[in-house]
């Protein structure tokens, strides 16, 4: 008698906010059912399999998660160093810098980091500050902002930007360019739950 196989897939450290893709869509990558899920999609050396890089960098994960975790219990705080390196060393942004806060239409916005030859914008704020609490420091003039909305409001002016980044270090939203701020769309990660 052969058994069917049930899989379920539990993703506490994941949400999805807005249409941004169609419900089954985690499932469909944690069962390797999506489009662009092979080795040679992501260049994976012969000899090696997709699983065994995923391995790799999860592993390289954990390590920078384990010395940010010890710094910030230490009173540091790890959120730019752990963030950049996760983005450049992890997830492959190879050309993350740090740039000064940008102008359009007369307006400031304090984007900290770019990558994708500029058109990934990164905000970095302080390690589990929260990326909906508005201060100052993200803010211009006497404005208030968070880091959420600092990116967001960021890509809605921007032209050249349809995606970007934004993270305390504990969480992390990758962003995409939406004309509704009342209702945004992103997914996140729960990187302290992982």
């Amino acid at each position: 008698m052969m058994r069917s196989r049930v899989v379920t897939h539990d993703y506490d450290t994941l949400t999805i906010e807005g249409a941004l893709f169609a419900a089954d869509w985690p499932a469909r990558i944690a069962e390797q059912d999506a489009d662009g899920q092979a080795a040679a999609d992501y260049g994976v050396p012969k000899g090696l399999t997709l699983r065994d890089e995923l391995s790799r960098y999860w592993r390289m994960a954990e390590a920078l998660w384990a010395d940010a975790v010890a710094k910030a219990a230490a009173g540091g705080d790890p959120a730019k160093l752990f963030a950049t390196t996760l983005l450049r060393d992890v997830f492959g942004f190879s050309d993350l810098v740090a740039v000064p806060a940008r102008m359009q239409r007369d307006r400031s916005y304090a984007i900290s980091h770019e990558a994708g030859a500029g058109r990934v914008p990164v905000v970095i704020h302080h390690w589990g500050s929260g990326l909906d609490v508005a201060t100052k420091e993200l803010g211009e003039g006497n404005r208030k902002r968070s880091a959420m909305g600092l990116v967001q409001e960021w890509l809605n002016a921007s032209d050249g930007s349809l995606w970007g980044i934004t993270t305390d270090g504990r969480t992390l939203r990758l962003v995409r360019d939406n004309a509704s701020l009342t209702r945004p769309a992103f997914v996140q990660w729960d990187l302290a739950r992982c």
